[in-house]
């Protein structure tokens, strides 16, 4: 391996390279992780735990609710109103406030 400050072929000074970033996943180690996760899943029968379940549900509300937030709102028509109510006559106001006519009973004897 030649060091940094060794020229290449054509006369130029080689730029050093940058190390590989340590936290950085290749594909090939993602995929490995990936199919670990799914064979922990699967020796665990697949049974979520009720805090995970709990988070989940909490986590999905959430994210339903800023959606619903994000979304923008329909204009809101405001109601017609209504034509304003024609007043009684006057006879028909006596006949709703009059109290019910009553009927003389009658007496337990004969039918009429």
């Amino acid at each position: 391996m030649t060091s940094s400050t060794t020229p290449d072929p054509a006369g130029r000074r080689a730029r050093p390279q940058p190390a590989p970033d340590p936290l950085m996943m290749t594909p090939a180690e993602k995929a490995i992780a990936e199919w670990e996760a799914r064979h922990d899943v699967a020796a665990r029968g697949s049974r979520a735990t009720p805090g995970a379940i709990q988070l989940y549900l909490a986590e999905s509300r959430s994210r339903e609710r800023c959606d619903e937030a994000a979304r923008p709102r329909p204009e809101a028509r405001r109601a017609v109103p209504a034509p304003p109510a024609v007043p009684a006559s006057t006879e028909e106001l006596w006949f709703r406030l009059a109290p019910p006519e009553r009927r003389p009973r009658r007496s337990g004897g004969t039918p009429r």
